[in-house]
């Protein structure tokens, strides 16, 4: 995936949103900064309510474009995440399939949620990088566990 010059057309508060997660992506290394640098009102617009909802709705043709936001970023952030991978692999070609970049999305979309419900209730977890889309499979299991105990996750 990867990324050139994006657009995003929506409300001024979802393109300002957009334009500080490019500006963030530019000058941060994707795969190795935590979520705690980015400001809790930002995460709070990566999150999509209704992540299968909202892919559904993009297929169509149907989706709010202040909705697609969610997917906007994140899409930028995986093209800035594989352009980290090509170089450390030497491969200009690398690209993550578009079959994983989509499995990832509800991997990034959960892990969020998580994130986001945590710091509203101002509770602390591990500071990790959110947006190494490699590592959440990982991350995921223990962000689960602790959203369990502080009563997020009810199960």
């Amino acid at each position: 995936m990867k990324t050139k010059n994006p657009q995003f057309k929506g409300s001024p508060v979802a393109a300002a949103n957009f334009r500080w997660s490019l500006d963030f992506f530019r000058n941060h290394d994707v795969t190795t900064v935590g979520y705690n640098l980015i400001p809790d009102e930002v995460l709070e617009a990566w999150v999509a309510p209704d992540p299968q909802q909202l892919l559904s709705d993009m297929a169509d043709g149907k989706a709010d474009p202040d909705s697609t936001l969610p997917f906007a970023v994140y899409s930028c952030a995986y093209g800035y995440h594989d352009q980290i991978y090509a170089a450390k692999l030497k491969d200009d070609s690398y690209g993550t399939p578009y079959e994983k970049v989509i499995e990832d999305f509800f991997l990034f979309q959960e892990a969020l949620h998580y994130i986001v419900e945590m710091n509203k209730k101002r509770f602390c977890f591990l500071t990790f990088p959110i947006l190494h889309f490699k590592a959440l499979p990982e991350m995921l299991p223990l962000l689960r566990e602790a959203a369990r105990r502080f009563g997020i996750l009810q199960k």
